[in-house]
């Protein structure tokens, strides 16, 4: 037996809703909605630059700017939040069971503690004297 859809929304090859003409002039108001807010976050834990996320969601700069002002000023922070989630999703299929969420979360906690080392030798190499800090170098003489 097949199921009879209607479908109310037309959508593009992406999965975003097309707009009709609506007589008017201009492009139509925006409105806010849970999905863009969501597309947003991710571009912004990606590194998108604002004329690029402006682009892919079909809005004007200067929309995002007034829309999103608060997410955009959270920038620095939104990859690390998307990093957490991943380790919680991951964790919580790990704790159901899930070999592969056991396994994926082993990868994750080791690229993670491999970033860290990074950035302390990073850091240490940035004092200067091939990475020494002051109380090493006092020892030395």
């Amino acid at each position: 037996m097949r199921g009879i859809f209607f479908v109310t929304e037309i959508f593009d090859l992406f999965g975003n809703p097309m707009r009709g003409g609506s007589g008017k002039r201009g492009r139509p108001a925006f409105q806010w909605t849970p999905e863009l807010f969501n597309k947003i976050k991710l571009m912004l834990a990606l590194g998108w630059p604002n004329d690029r996320m402006a682009g892919a969601v079909g809005v004007s700069s200067a929309t995002l700017k007034r829309h999103f002002r608060a997410e955009l000023a959270e920038r620095d922070v939104a990859r690390d939040q998307l990093t957490l989630r991943r380790f919680e999703l991951a964790m919580q299929q790990a704790n159901k069971g899930n070999l592969g969420a056991v396994k994926e979360l082993g990868r994750m906690v080791d690229q993670n503690d491999a970033a860290l080392a990074d950035a302390r030798i990073r850091a240490g190499q940035s004092r200067g004297r091939g990475g020494r800090s002051r109380m090493t170098r006092r020892k030395r003489r």
